[in-house]
């Protein structure tokens, strides 16, 4: 975590602390909040390692940018102008708060950057009001004006419980998807496709859980609950925040703990699905070779190269993919003519055999994919791999080890 943000890698995450809460409508004092949660995040009492598996000691895994310096005359276009050096710099912010209200100007900068956004929003409240004590800069109004404004596509949000009449007709009007608390889990609702920006106000948990926070509001999500829906999340991560952590409401220093969990999941999500060769190596060992295809190939453009330098060769190519259906969701419709992919049940016998000269084994989720610098990515594995996991035969085996050579002939 000592890395400077100026020294970090395009998709790397970066914590950037926001003390601002002047636009809070009840109590003061989430402004102090961002390094009461640091001092969590790398308390000894716990360690680096996340749920998921990632270590963020780990040199150059995420960095921390300190806390955004401003007047208080001119907060979001401080907040705004920082969230978007750093999205110019292909980095990932994760901005803790903080009140709400910060989620405008950074979604704003968001808007400018990343099409197509999604919002997973968690908390008790909608904040959907078109203006609350006269103020449309409250942290009661910040989803209003990102949804007017077309900063974010949509908008999910998870965990509400004090719905008003005004709010459910804006939900209505911008097209919101409103998951109450009574309706959860929701792991389900989690599946989304393109960037998602996480937007984690702390009011969303049971009071029981985070009592250090301005709006208590019982019947919220516990820990676990929150962390589940966290993870079952399988899109792109391109941002985040914490908000509406109060310190001052927090006597056994409980809320700053869990505020610091929930940032090292997150962090551990969006490093998992960073796609660099590196972070798939690590995350999937299985993978033994990998090929560069460069940006000049969509991912269509790929497999239809490589369907043609195969079929030059009168090589017929079966490729394993897992029993997700993560493929077809990916947009690679496969006909006939191109090529074949077959399900296999979680690792055991394929579901189909049909005696190809060459295999492709495919522990991740398609052929092709593309990382977030444009880079179009395949994968293989060995003859060694394919035999002891897969079971098959030494004859089919032979034809295989070459395969690394023909992908990348046909990409070059």
């Amino acid at each position: 975590m000592t890395l400077r943000p100026n020294a970090a890698k395009p998709g790397t995450p970066v914590i950037l602390g926001i003390p601002f809460d002047a636009n809070s409508s009840w109590l003061r004092g989430a402004a102090g909040a961002p390094p009461i949660i640091r001092v969590a995040f790398n308390s000894i009492s716990s360690n680096s390692w996340t749920e998921t598996g990632v270590d963020l000691s780990a040199e150059g895994v995420c960095c921390d940018a300190g806390d955004l310096k401003f007047t208080f005359q001119e907060p979001f276009p401080a907040i705004e102008t920082k969230v978007e050096e750093f999205l110019e710099k292909e980095l990932r912010p994760v901005c803790l708060g903080g009140d709400h209200s910060i989620t405008l100007p950074i979604v704003r900068a968001f808007g400018r950057h990343v099409p197509g956004l999604t919002i997973i929003h968690f908390d008790a409240h909608p904040d959907l009001y078109d203006e609350l004590e006269g103020n449309r800069l409250s942290h009661a109004c910040p989803f209003a004006r990102i949804m007017e404004e077309g900063a974010a596509k949509r908008l999910i949000q998870v965990g509400i419980r004090t719905m008003t009449g005004h709010q459910r007709e804006q939900a209505k009007k911008f097209g919101v998807e409103v998951i109450e608390m009574r309706y959860l889990p929701a792991l389900d609702r989690m599946k989304v496709d393109g960037p998602i920006y996480i937007s984690f106000d702390m009011d969303a948990l049971d009071p029981a859980f985070a009592p250090g926070i301005s709006h208590r509001e019982p019947g919220g999500l516990s820990t676990r609950e929150a962390l589940a829906h966290l993870q079952a999340i399988s899109g792109r991560i391109v941002g985040a925040d914490i908000v509406e952590f109060n310190p001052a409401q927090d006597n056994t220093q409980l809320t700053a703990t869990v505020a610091a969990k929930l940032l090292k999941e997150i962090l551990g999500k969006m490093i998992l699905n960073q796609t660099t060769v590196a972070q798939i190596g690590r995350r999937c060992p299985m993978a033994s070779g990998m090929i560069d295809v460069s940006s000049r190939y969509s991912v269509p453009e790929t497999l239809a190269r490589l369907q043609s330098i195969l079929k030059e060769k009168g090589i017929t190519v079966f490729a394993l993919v897992d029993h997700s259906g993560e493929a077809e969701k990916a947009g690679l419709k496969m006909r006939p003519t191109q090529l074949l992919i077959f399900g296999s049940p979680k690792g055991g016998t394929p579901l189909m055999v049909s005696a190809p000269s060459v295999a492709i084994d495919l522990p991740l989720k398609a052929l092709a994919w593309q990382d977030e610098q444009g880079q179009v990515w395949l994968s293989y594995n060995s003859p060694e791999y394919l035999q002891q996991r897969h079971g098959f035969p030494a004859d089919l085996l032979k034809n295989i080890a070459g395969i690394g050579a023909l992908i990348q002939k046909a990409v070059e």
